[in-house]
């Protein structure tokens, strides 16, 4: 169940909106790829929190793991090394 939502314009940075809120333990943060921060992916990480979003096409990251999936919406999921 959502704890905080906000929409937003297509030009306002999701990062640093979500930057503001603070970083809580098993909790999941979805934004698009608009704007990305990898350190700020890496603070949710070390809090052990989650995230979604889409990748930008560039990204410099590499496939850990390929997760194949038999029920849903999802239409990929993996294990990620930024």
């Amino acid at each position: 169940m959502p704890t905080r939502a906000r929409i937003s314009a297509a030009n306002v940075d999701d990062c640093r909106m979500g930057q503001n809120w603070p970083i809580q333990a098993e909790t999941v943060y979805v934004f698009d790829k608009g704007y990305c921060d990898y350190n700020w992916w890496w603070k949710l990480e070390q809090q052990q929190a989650y995230f979604v979003t889409r990748l930008k096409s560039n990204a410099k990251i590499r496939m850990i793991e390929n997760i194949k999936l038999t029920e849903g919406k999802i239409l990929e999921e993996g294990l990620f090394e930024l």
